[in-house]
């Protein structure tokens, strides 16, 4: 993992050397993309403002941190801490680092969260109260990129044009060499 960077003007910098990236891969790949951020005063569930089809894939691309024990400076990656979903049937999802790529079985908008183990159920219920939860501290950012048809070709396609901090060159990689969890 690559990413260090954890503050708005970060973020500003990833959007600006992201966007040219996906305006010119273009249409034939991309079907949509939503840049955000979630901050500590985000509760869960944040619309992203895109709606997915029931068998579209989603790659997520992320920077930042979260404080485990701020004190100690001990911060958890972005990737350990987002999440995303649907529906509030459809399992939860969190990548395996801060790419990932999720293809859903719900139709619905897709909704973001981030959570360091406040989960009460695999529903995304908060365990803890709320005014606890925005009390935690940390920053993290990315941007949700809802594909046409393969993830791994328009993630290819999209890397022609460039890369930001490594992460559409990482999740080409992890894609090319997923491991299949077994069945349940």
């Amino acid at each position: 993992m690559h990413t260090t960077v954890t503050t708005p003007a970060d973020f500003a910098q990833f959007q600006q050397t992201l966007r040219p990236l996906l305006t010119q891969t273009g249409t034939q790949h991309i079907a949509a993309y939503h840049f955000f951020e979630i901050t500590p005063r985000d509760l869960p569930w944040q619309s992203s403002g895109l709606h997915l089809q029931a068998g579209q894939s989603v790659t997520f691309l992320l920077a930042g941190h979260w404080y485990l024990v701020e004190a100690l400076n001990l911060t958890l990656e972005a990737g350990f801490v987002f999440w995303a979903r649907t529906h509030s049937d459809e399992p939860m999802y969190s990548p395996p680092s801060n790419t990932g790529t999720h293809t859903f079985a719900h139709s619905g908008e897709l909704l973001l969260a981030r959570s360091a183990g406040e989960w009460a159920s695999n529903h995304g219920d908060l365990l803890v109260p709320p005014e606890v939860y925005m009390q935690a501290s940390g920053y993290l950012y990315g941007v949700a990129i809802v594909w046409q048809s393969d993830a791994l070709a328009g993630l290819q396609a999209l890397h022609q044009h460039g890369d930001v901090q490594h992460l559409i060159a990482d999740e080409i990689l992890r894609l090319q060499h997923a491991v299949t969890p077994p069945e349940e």
